[in-house]
């Protein structure tokens, strides 16, 4: 089966860069606090 997006309903590369910057984030935060470090 092959997906379709309209090219209007795709975010711009900014909103990309976002959404990967924060998963970044979080999984880095994640890994720390499992290891028993905090971030304030």
């Amino acid at each position: 089966m092959k997906y379709f997006t309209p090219e209007e309903m795709k975010p711009s590369k900014k909103t990309l860069d976002l959404i990967r910057e924060f998963a970044h984030s979080y999984q880095v935060i994640k890994m720390k606090t499992k290891n028993g470090l905090c971030l304030n």
